[in-house]
């Protein structure tokens, strides 16, 4: 049985809400590399761009566990957030999304997957350069 990615269901999340999404990130292979490669991110910021409804947004998939650090990793690199800050500045909002296992409903044992969204305005990012 095959692992469902934290961008697969952001992927299918959005298509079910009616917008466009697209994979931005990208495998590298690197021969000699320890796990054959790495994954690099549109700008250091984004795995998924998706648009509708006039709106256009860079997303970032994470596990919820996964998703303070990587507030983190943007917050200490200059370049990432100058990137994160081109994309705001130019119209396109940016958010994260940190998916865990929530119960369906209070009081029961059923869970279900939900997503964690914070969207970052050009003043909350501005915060942290």
């Amino acid at each position: 049985m095959s692992k469902t990615t934290p961008t697969q269901r952001t992927l299918a999340h959005l298509r079910r809400n009616g917008l466009q999404a697209f994979i931005v990130e990208r495998w590298i292979p690197i021969p000699g590399h320890p796990g054959g490669g790495v994954k690099k991110d549109m700008g250091g910021f984004a795995d998924i761009i998706a648009c509708g409804s006039g709106e256009i947004i860079a997303i970032q998939c994470t596990s919820g566990l996964q998703f303070s650090r990587h507030i983190n990793k943007y917050r200490d690199s200059d370049d990432v957030m100058e990137a994160i800050l081109a994309w705001v500045r130019s119209g396109g909002y940016f958010e994260i999304w940190g998916w865990r296992k929530l119960l369906a409903k209070r009081g029961g044992k059923a869970k279900v997957w939900r997503p964690r969204i914070e969207r970052y305005a050009e003043e909350h990012l501005m915060e942290a350069v």
